[in-house]
């Protein structure tokens, strides 16, 4: 009886100590798995979705071809915002 009196709390503690540096190191390795804001990912995706927005655009009939800037210009200023776009 004492002997199990005394392993419950070193087995929880351990079990305890193992589930902690888990955490830790998941936590750790989801900090280095994210880019920074406003890394060069973050402004390809973001052309990536401004082509796939102006190709449904233009597939929907909401606006033609010419309409819709081409590929370099918005290249050129994909990481900024145009507050003046109308279809935002």
């Amino acid at each position: 009886m004492l002997t199990a009196l005394v392993n419950f709390p070193l087995v929880a503690l351990v079990l305890f100590a193992i589930v902690e540096a888990y955490n830790r190191l998941r936590r750790e390795h989801a900090d280095e798995a994210e880019p920074a804001p406003g890394s060069d990912a973050d402004a390809e995706q973001l052309v990536l979705l401004r082509e796939i927005r102006d190709a449904l655009w233009v597939r929907a009939g909401s606006a033609t071809s010419d309409e819709v800037p081409d590929r370099a210009a918005r290249t050129a200023t994909a990481a900024v915002a145009d507050p003046d776009d109308p279809r935002r």
